[in-house]
């Protein structure tokens, strides 16, 4: 939330057991954009946020990405519109 977005996104997630969670986000050609958590997390809600840069902090164009969530016990993929 908020979606669509400028120039902060926010992504809500809740995990039931500690294991290593995997939040990326890729553009509409499935280029990987920005690792926004590649770490092991603890039990419990998160909300992390997203500023609309790339990996290199760079700002991204406007338009629509995908953000992908991945567990070992479950994964998901949403799409973001980012309108400048």
């Amino acid at each position: 939330y908020p979606n669509p977005f400028n120039p902060i996104t926010n992504i809500k997630f809740e995990i039931a057991i500690s294991e290593l969670i995997m939040l990326k986000v890729f553009d509409l050609n499935g280029k990987l954009v920005r690792t926004l958590n590649n770490t092991k997390l603890d039990i419990g809600k998160y909300v992390i946020e997203w500023d609309a840069k790339d990996d290199f902090g760079y700002e991204i164009s406007s338009g629509m990405y995908f953000i992908h969530f991945a567990s070992t016990s479950f994964s998901d993929t949403k799409k973001v519109l980012f309108i400048k």
